[in-house]
């Protein structure tokens, strides 16, 4: 027999023994008021083809070109040397900056020595400048300031936009401001939110309600070992379900390493542009203007697989990675590749089936030659820019056709906008 309390340890302390909890099957009815959803609900594509004459491509309308500057902030006579040299050989109509681009601090006003100097470069280009961030003082009070975004026409400042979210850690607003900022320009209207301000679900609704381009100037903090994949996925799955969702476009510029993580890129509610990882500094785009449109989209389904995060239904769509070379046995145009037909069209790049246009990538300038691969292909510009183009469905990798390719057993119907025309 074991000595009395051998065996048995020591007695449980006083605090963790827990009160019996009543169990409760149902759970109490609470009525609560109903509330409008802050999101979009979710897209839904399911648009078919076209039947058209053969080797015609579809007129996508009014197309404005975007050039991202991701390079690092500078002075105003360098500003103005740099981008006077840049625009010589672009078509460019909007420009963008990153964020702390300007580098003098001062009142965001027409005296401002960087808003004078793109001031002359906006006339001489007839571009609208969205000069990335400067700091912003206060003249009555030195110690208040803000992180603003000067927008530059031909005529000067057209306005400003002072950035919402203070950072990172303090998540609170920098300040309270009466609905969104959107400015009328000659390319359309813009809205502007300054880096992490995009994160915020409910001011980048209301901004992408009331404008045709969301300008994204950002500053991610460069950080080596292969990083890069890490800041680049998230915040582009992000603007291409927003872009998707609200009809919109989002030109977003960040610093190229080592200044910052390199995440620029375009995204139209069909295709979304990235800058190359090593060395672009400009990243030329396209961006549709047309009111009408925002309603161009893919012919495609909605996925059947379940997804855990909303944002990662951005449908179907072809994203275009810039890249700094292009490789050998380049196919001239027309020519076939995934069952499909491939035109150079004014555009960029027509792909057909038969008689059908399906879809019209846009590029910056018409295509000229190929590189077909396995799920993907290498597109020629006729300017020498070499395009990875790849088709995505809710951001997984699959053949062009089997998004373009005409789903059985279904109406055929225009994806085309009212108003929209054709054109060889």
């Amino acid at each position: 027999m074991a000595p009395k309390g051998v065996g048995k340890g020591p007695p449980p302390p006083a605090h963790s023994k827990a009160s019996a909890v009543k169990f409760a099957p149902r759970p109490r009815r609470v009525e609560l008021e109903p509330c409008a959803p802050l999101r979009p609900s979710s897209p839904r594509l399911s648009v078919r083809p076209l039947e058209v004459p053969e080797a015609v491509a579809v007129d996508a309308g009014e197309l404005r070109k975007v050039l991202v500057v991701a390079d690092r902030p500078r002075s105003a006579d360098d500003w103005g040397r740099f981008l006077n040299e840049t625009l010589k050989t672009s078509e460019a109509r909007l420009v963008v900056l990153a964020e702390g681009a300007i580098i003098e601090p001062g009142v965001c006003d027409d005296r401002h020595p960087a808003i004078v100097r793109m001031t002359e470069v906006a006339r001489m280009n007839h571009v609208v400048i969205a000069a990335g961030s400067m700091v912003e003082v206060d003249p009555e009070s030195p110690d208040h300031s803000w992180q603003t975004c000067p927008i530059i026409g031909k005529d000067g400042l057209i306005g400003s936009y002072r950035k919402r979210m203070r950072g990172a850690i303090d998540a609170k607003k920098a300040q309270e401001q009466e609905g969104p900022e959107i400015f009328s320009t000659p390319i359309g209207r813009l809205g502007v939110l300054i880096c992490l301000d995009v994160e915020e679900d409910g001011l980048l609704f209301k901004t992408a309600q009331g404008c045709d381009i969301v300008i994204n100037p950002a500053h991610i903090p460069y950080v080596g070992h292969g990083q890069w994949s890490h800041a680049m996925v998230p915040v582009q799955r992000r603007l291409q379900w927003w872009a998707l969702a609200c009809g919109v476009c989002v030109v977003r510029c960040d610093l190229r390493p080592p200044n910052g993580m390199g995440t620029s890129m375009v995204v139209t509610p069909c295709e979304t542009f990235v800058a190359s990882k090593a060395s672009a500094l400009l990243l030329p785009a396209v961006v549709p203007i047309a009111q009408s449109l925002k309603l161009r989209r893919l012919q495609s389904w909605f996925a059947s697989r379940l997804r855990t995060e909303q944002l990662d239904n951005t449908g179907a769509r072809v994203t275009c990675h810039l890249e700094d070379g292009g490789e050998a046995e380049w196919r001239e145009l027309p020519c076939d590749g995934f069952g499909l037909t491939l035109r150079s069209c004014v555009e960029g790049l027509a792909l057909s089936s038969g008689r059908q246009v399906l879809h019209v990538a846009l590029l910056p300038h018409p295509a000229s030659a190929v590189h077909l691969r396995d799920l993907d292909f290498r597109v020629r510009d006729v300017k020498g820019y070499v395009w990875l183009l790849r088709a995505q469905h809710n951001n997984v990798d699959v053949s062009f056709q089997d998004i373009l390719g005409p789903e059985p057993n279904a109406q055929a119907r225009s994806f085309l906008p009212d108003g929209a025309q054709l054109s060889l």
